[in-house]
């Protein structure tokens, strides 16, 4: 399983020598392996490009986001027929493949209901796929998709869950492992969103003020730590 974390930088977490604690995380590294040579761009679909193909990502042609993409090699955002992805290179050696969550890799102009479909997750190597595409959605009517089918929103239930809700269906998870041999692996992707919305308030912030949660991450992100001072990550910009 890869889990992606949206806009979280390399030096925040405690795993890696940073201020924010991830006890779990630090377990899972201290039973394995710690990598860190892999070199985010501190955007999302470059760095998405960058995961999947195991390429620099100007020659996945996705040197910026896609929906800012031009006409200049290596940004045109349109992921190449020649460019294997590690989920197409997984399933051709027996593993069942998903993707959950968010998908920022497919060019705008391809992000309609009525496809082409090919730079979607399930024509990208996923057999399974559940979340949305492009750069953010709602949090309260999230614009969902079931492989390349739209997800009726579940606003007004009356329940705290809904069959419509990834966590209660059955069937995202399960459907994959039904269809698969019964030797073969099952490998999954799981990228939430951003991990707090930067236009997200916390429970006692004023609505017509910048959310406290963009004010920590600040605070947290120009914080010297041994993660910052060891592999050398840049402070956020200040106004």
């Amino acid at each position: 399983m890869i889990v992606l974390l949206d806009d979280v930088g390399f030096g925040a977490a405690s795993t890696f020598g940073g201020p924010v604690p991830t006890p779990t995380l630090e377990r899972i590294a201290g039973a394995g392996l710690r990598y860190n040579q892999f070199h985010t761009t501190a955007l999302c679909s470059p760095t998405r490009a960058a995961l999947l193909t195991g390429r620099n990502h100007h020659s996945a042609h996705m040197g910026t986001i896609c929906e800012i993409a031009y006409g200049f090699p290596g940004y045109d955002s349109v992921l190449p027929q020649s460019t294997a992805t590690v989920a197409q290179v997984l399933q051709m050696n027996g593993y069942s493949t998903a993707l959950f969550g968010k998908a920022h890799f497919t060019p705008t102009w391809e992000t309609g209901p009525a496809g082409p479909f090919d730079r979607w997750p399930t024509g990208l190597g996923f057999e399974r796929f559940y979340g949305f595409l492009g750069g953010d959605t709602s949090q309260y009517e999230p614009a969902l998709y079931d492989q390349t089918t739209p997800v009726e929103p579940y606003l007004g239930a009356t329940t705290i869950t809904s069959p419509r809700i990834l966590p209660t269906r059955r069937s995202s998870g399960s459907g994959c492992r039904r269809r698969r041999r019964p030797t073969s692996r099952f490998s999954c992707t799981w990228r939430p969103g951003r991990h707090t919305a930067r236009t997200t308030c916390g429970r006692s912030g004023p609505t017509g003020s910048p959310a406290s949660s963009t004010t920590a991450g600040m605070r947290c992100g120009s914080r010297h730590t041994p993660a910052r001072s060891r592999w050398a990550s840049s402070h956020p910009a200040r106004s």
